[in-house]
């Protein structure tokens, strides 16, 4: 406590004086602080517009030739240089007719606005400028002062009238006669000073101080400082761009007349989500509410599931309580993380051996259900549970009707008036499909969509599916994404990558004619490893890691060996997906130039990998949304940097052949899909274009070794086929039948492989029953006989739904010839909980032994 003194009451007062000033300074701060934002994203865009006016030449309009030889003298040669000039600076300052500065004005101010209509802001941790970094920290000051203005503001409510009222009663004390005055008579100003003395002290001066110190330290800071806080997290940045100044990202049309005015009105309450929506995510919402039952097609990494999310919290805020989640196995544990993280609302894990316990729990108390495809057909609900909404993630996996898990997540989803369907690939294959998904949300629409979509126009077509189908492509609504680079790195195959390449042509083994380059045991030998070892290194040097994808688990294995420690743990279809997230999370925390190799089918869906800006394809991969849902792991919203893709190709293999066709492929699915539309054509390589590819890779390398093209059975062709359409229809969906001819030495390194994974206790069962749903006919006949071989149990499996066509029964006759438990009459019994329908089969078998013999023996098996 401070003696009473002269000196002391003209001290405080200065003090206080000075502390009010200071804090009543950050009274407009939002104001003042929006204001930088929108003068730092102008020069932004200034600087975008004058680059693209540099290439607006002067000499191209029909001007005088004394004005042109003006102009030039003073070095003005494009609109660049006259960006925001009159006609009568033009006419004073650079002595142009009148006629003449008017066409400039008019010529200038065209291009102008045609630019302006072109930039948008885009923040690049890899190219900043002057302007990009001054508005990071503007950015950067705005959020991070928001809540340091507001706590000043705070406690400037609460003290600055007991302050103001203790100085001006002390003020008339200030003169040395007053204040002897004082020290006889006055015991008020006595009771002032000690006021002020205790606030001096208190809680109030320390806050205070801390506070302005915090609040000029941010002001002050280096724009360094606002980039890294940008790389750690930038969604924050480009939110409170848009919300500050939407034209700046291009947005400012996004409310636009595609939605009806009743949706744009739908109120949202938002309270509890813990994050802020982009404006487009809002309308995303909006729609979801409005309409109910939706299917929202939204391109991969516009954050389909923070909309999902968000449109939960509001019906929980209006007293909602029990929702579920339906979604694929690999990204159950990713919902999960996202619903805590986002929300207070609990997430509730149906999957894995306390699924039941857990699922009545959740009957009973609410909150997100979470499961996958497999588990949803172990669920039961009565008449009288309800679920306020449903969400069903990577909705494609239910586009076949005849499929059980169809079937049962159609099941659950009756005990809900709401239903979000989700996927970006919504048209990835065939219009059919992508209706029957329409016809689970509204059959009426999808019935007379069905018609226009054979007969009418495109345009036609997308007003029927209006009410239920909303999809935004990612350069519409995240026009500030880095650049996406791609490049075709061409590797001329050497020596023994040719040989093994030509002798695996010869011998028709096709899975090892795509793994060109990486069937050579000398890794020195291997080019496509010796570029992926350059571009490592090269990632490295640029501080960015790496996601290396490919689609045999082979080529995975060669790819860790040869990076050794560079590489993390590989994600592939062995890796359990609880124990993927945690291997994404190392990843995220590892230093500059780690690579994370991914099976395609594993990896390339679901996950969020933004930390990683480098993406390399092995081989090209048989369907163009495989390698955009690999690519989309980086190229996603948070992403900071440009992204290089880069596609290794082997000259003179079958990688230029897919690579050509895959381009036209993607050509047709950019048609359609990104325009919401529908089709008639396949957008998928087709088994038949692909065997065609392969036939006639096989001739050109026997010609070019004088060997006669055969023209025979395509029995490996079919075997390739059968193995690599099932492991893609693991992912992406159901065929309808395959060509597969089933061969004996198939059918044993099939079972090897099996028994491999099982005694490396590798072999997940569930998976393996869960693939029977939509596989072909090798796997719908191989595995349930498998299974029961070595676990002695028998699994549940409806055959009635496929085709009793002669490869199922082939199958069935390798699979007892191979185990050797035919009898010697070689018939077999076989029961299981559908008896019946499975003897049936047997017996056809069984009556049809001679013609399977026949068969063989053409088939050279």
């Amino acid at each position: 406590m401070q003696k009473f003194s002269l000196k002391n009451i003209r001290f405080l007062i200065g003090e206080f004086e000075k502390r009010l000033a200071d804090l009543r300074s950050f009274s407009d701060f939002t104001s003042k602080a929006e204001a930088a934002v929108k003068e730092c994203a102008d020069a932004v865009l200034n600087a975008l517009i004058k680059e693209k006016l540099e290439g607006v030449f002067l000499g191209r309009l029909d001007l005088e030739p004394e004005t042109l030889l003006s102009l030039t003298e003073r070095k003005v040669t494009n609109a660049s240089h006259l960006m925001g000039v009159s006609e009568s600076v033009l006419a004073n300052a650079f002595a142009v007719p009148a006629a003449d500065a008017k066409k400039i004005v008019e010529y200038v101010g065209e291009h102008y606005e045609n630019a302006r209509k072109s930039v948008n802001v885009k923040l690049n941790v890899d190219e900043k400028t002057r302007e990009s970094s001054d508005l990071v920290r503007a950015l950067y000051v705005y959020r991070h002062g928001l809540p340091l203005a507001q706590k000043c503001q705070e406690l400037l409510k609460e003290n600055e009238a007991r302050v103001i009222e203790n100085i001006n009663a002390l003020r008339p004390y200030t003169s040395s006669f007053r204040f002897v005055a004082t020290l006889l008579f006055n015991k008020e100003a006595k009771a002032r000073f000690n006021s002020l003395n205790e606030l001096y002290e208190s809680d109030f001066w320390q806050r205070s101080a801390s506070l302005l110190s915090e609040l000029q330290t941010l002001i002050t800071a280096d724009p360094s400082f606002a980039w890294e806080a940008f790389s750690q997290s930038p969604i924050p940045f480009f939110t409170d761009l848009e919300k500050i100044c939407p034209y700046a990202l291009g947005n400012e049309e996004i409310v636009s007349s595609e939605l009806p005015k009743e949706i744009l009105d739908e109120r949202t309450n938002l309270d509890g989500l813990k994050t802020q929506l982009r404006q487009y995510q809002v309308l995303g919402v909006k729609f979801i509410l409005h309409q109910g039952r939706v299917l929202l097609g939204d391109e991969m990494g516009l954050g389909k599931t923070v909309e999902a999310i968000a449109a939960l919290v509001t019906l929980k805020n209006l007293g909602e309580t029990h929702f579920m989640v339906i979604c694929p196995a690999s990204i159950l544990v990713n919902w999960i993380r996202e619903i805590q993280k986002l929300c207070d609302i609990p997430a509730v894990k149906i999957h894995g051996p306390d699924k039941f316990i857990y699922f009545d729990a959740w009957k009973k108390n609410g909150g997100v259900a979470v499961t996958t495809y497999e588990t949803s057909r172990q669920l039961e609900l009565s008449e009288k549970d309800s679920i306020s909404m449903v969400v069903v993630d990577e909705a494609h996996y239910i586009k076949n009707p005849g499929s059980q898990r169809t079937v049962s997540v159609r099941k659950l989803c009756k005990h809900s008036n709401r239903l979000l369907l989700m996927t970006g690939t919504a048209l990835e294959n065939r219009t059919k499909e992508m209706l029957f998904l329409l016809q689970i949300l509204r059959p009426k629409i999808a019935s007379m969509a069905m018609g226009f979509a054979k007969e009418s126009t495109s345009q036609e077509f997308m007003q029927m599916i209006a009410p239920i189908y909303y999809r935004r492509k990612r350069e519409d609504v995240l026009k500030e994404l880095p650049e996406l680079i791609e490049e075709e790195s061409w590797i001329e195959g050497g020596d023994a990558e040719m040989a093994a390449y030509e002798e695996a042509a010869v011998k028709e083994e096709f899975m090892t004619m795509r793994r060109v380059s990486f069937n050579v045991d000398d890794f020195e030998l291997s080019g496509k490893l010796k570029r992926i070892k350059e571009i490592v290194r090269q990632a490295k040097f640029e501080n960015r890691k790496v996601l290396v994808f490919s689609f045999f688990l082979e080529t995975i294995k060669k790819v860790c060996a040869y990076l050794n420690d560079s590489c993390m743990e590989p994600i592939t279809g062995a890796v359990p997906v609880s124990h993927r997230q945690e291997i994404i999370d190392a990843f995220e925390k590892s230093p500059a130039g780690t690579v994370l190799p991914l099976q395609i089918n594993a990896g390339g869906l679901g996950l969020n990998i933004q930390v990683a800006n480098v993406v390399i394809l092995c081989e090209p991969q048989l369907k163009p949304s495989a390698e955009m849902q690999a690519i989309s792991r980086a190229y996603r919203m948070g992403q900071v940097r440009n992204v290089l893709v880069y596609r290794l190709l082997m000259l003179d293999s079958i990688d230029e052949k897919i690579n050509t066709l895959l381009k036209f492929k993607k050509q047709v699915f950019n048609t359609f899909a990104d325009k919401s539309l529908s089709g008639t054509q396949d957008l998928e390589i087709s088994p038949e274009e692909i065997k065609n590819l392969f036939k006639k890779e096989i001739e050109r390398i026997r010609a070019a070794q004088g060997n006669i093209p055969t023209e025979k059975s395509l029995i490996a062709a079919n075997e390739w086929l059968g193995k690599e359409t099932n492991e893609e229809i693991n992912e992406f969906g159901y065929r309808e039948h395959d060509p597969v001819l089933i061969t004996p030495d198939f059918m044993r390194k099939t079972c090897e492989r099996y028994n491999e994974l099982y005694f490396e206790g590798m072999l997940d069962v569930d998976r393996l029953t869960f693939e029977l749903d939509y596989s072909s006919s090798y796997l719908a006949c191989f595995v349930p006989y498998y299974l029961s071989i070595v676990f002695s149990r028998h699994f549940e499996f409806d055959y009635r739904k496929y085709r009793n066509t002669m490869v199922h029964e082939m199958c069935h006759y390798y699979l007892y010839s191979f185990s050797g438990e035919n009898g010697s009459d070689n018939t077999f019994k076989y029961e299981t909980v559908h008896g019946k329908a499975f003897q049936d089969l047997v017996d056809r078998l069984n009556s049809k032994h001679a013609e399977l013999n026949v068969m063989l023996r053409d088939c050279d098996c």
